[in-house]
């Protein structure tokens, strides 16, 4: 079940990223390029602490709040996309929740 909901969550996140491109589009805005050094800065922002001021200024014209959302969104994917695939070796190699009460059972079952 965890892999399904957050299955949904990579869906709802990837839905609202196409949303946002489509209003950069619809607005004759530039789609910021991965190598443009405003992204570059922003995809490195996970390695240093930055408050919510250090991101004001991106909330000052709607460019820039759309890029920064899409940059936001494109890493919060790629980070789901690892999880899913976590949870889905560790169910391959752990099995599920069921699976596992139902072997405790079985061992409670053989001791008694």
């Amino acid at each position: 079940m965890n892999i399904k909901l957050t299955g949904v969550a990579r869906g709802s996140y990837g839905e609202l990223l196409e949303d946002y491109l489509d209003y950069l589009r619809q607005h004759n805005l530039p789609i910021w390029d991965i190598r443009d050094p405003r992204v570059v800065e922003l995809r490195a922002s996970h390695t240093t602490y930055k408050s919510n001021e250090s991101y004001k200024f991106y909330l000052e014209s709607p460019e820039y709040h759309a890029n920064l959302m899409v940059v936001l969104l494109h890493k919060e994917n790629y980070l789901l996309d690892q999880l899913i695939r976590a949870l889905e070796n560790k169910f391959v190699n752990e099995g599920g929740y069921s699976e596992n009460l139902f072997k405790k059972r079985l061992d409670s079952r053989n001791k008694s």
